[in-house]
This record gives structure tokens, sequence and C-alpha cells, in this order.
């Protein structure tokens, strides 16, 4: 009698295991396509906003110029 149970144990254990594993990938991929896509459309829509800057420019550099910003050097001691 145990041993038929042990048997009924180990088969539906590794049955939900797959089962597990289907269900967590499925919810996964679900929540990631709409929280980054919907992030995205709203960015792009709403917004006008591209976080991969893919538009190509004719220049001689892909370089992006930053504003510089230096600050006397008094300002850079005991900032903690």
């Amino acid at each position: 009698m145990w041993r038929v149970l042990e048997v009924i144990h180990s088969t539906l254990k590794k049955v939900s295991s797959v089962i597990q594993t289907v269900v967590n990938s499925i919810l996964l991929t679900l929540v990631y396509f709409i929280s980054i896509g919907s992030t995205s459309l709203i960015a792009k829509k709403v917004f006008k906003k591209s976080f991969l800057n893919m538009k190509m420019k004719h220049s001689g550099s892909y370089w992006i110029e930053e504003p510089s910003t230096t600050q006397p050097k008094e300002s850079y001691y005991r900032q903690f």
C-alpha cells in the first residue's frame, strides 16, 4: 500500500513541476511584455521619447556631447 502511494506521490510531484514551469514561464512572459510594452508605447506616443536613440545622424562621429559642469575645487571638499 505504501509503495503505491509513494509512486503516486512521485508521479504527481513530477507532473506538478512541469505544470509549474509552464505556468511561470507564461505568466512572466506576459508580465514582461505588458510592462515593457506599455512603458514603451506611453513614452513614444505621449512623451515622444525614444530610449534607444535609434535615429542615425549622418555626422563624422556618434559621440553624444554632454554639457560640461565645472565647479570650484572648494565644493568637492568635505562632501560627507
